[in-house]
């Protein structure tokens, strides 16, 4: 893996500037000097989308196989009466939560742009 591609991944990986230099054995100053380049930030951004795309939809999976488990909870009859409370007080919670940020969504300007 040539320079620019471990930077690329250090910077990624790394919550700063001086973990990225010692995970890649650079300085930070050769750090500094790629993110000088535009044409290495705009690749650093694209991964950087890529990566946190690829997370939320992990995450999106993983909530919507726990709300089809506390869905599952809430319905059967034979779950103890707490838990069933319980899994409904979660699922109006996720539920209130969607609709705040949707609200906020169609609210912000480029939604509104995009769509109107």
């Amino acid at each position: 893996m040539d320079n620019k591609s471990r930077v690329l991944q250090a910077l990624i990986e790394q919550p700063n500037i001086t973990a990225a230099a010692k995970e890649t054995k650079l300085s930070r100053r050769t750090l500094y000097n790629y993110l000088n380049d535009s044409d290495f930030r705009a690749e650093l951004k694209r991964q950087r989308e890529a990566v946190a795309v690829e997370r939320w939809q992990a995450l999106s999976a993983a909530r919507d196989a726990a709300l089809q488990t506390i869905v599952g909870l809430a319905n059967d009859e034979g779950t103890p009466a707490a838990a069933r409370v319980m899994a409904a007080k979660v699922l109006l919670q996720e539920a209130t939560a969607a609709d705040l940020k949707l609200d906020s969504l169609i609210q912000s300007a480029d939604f509104q742009e995009e769509c109107f």
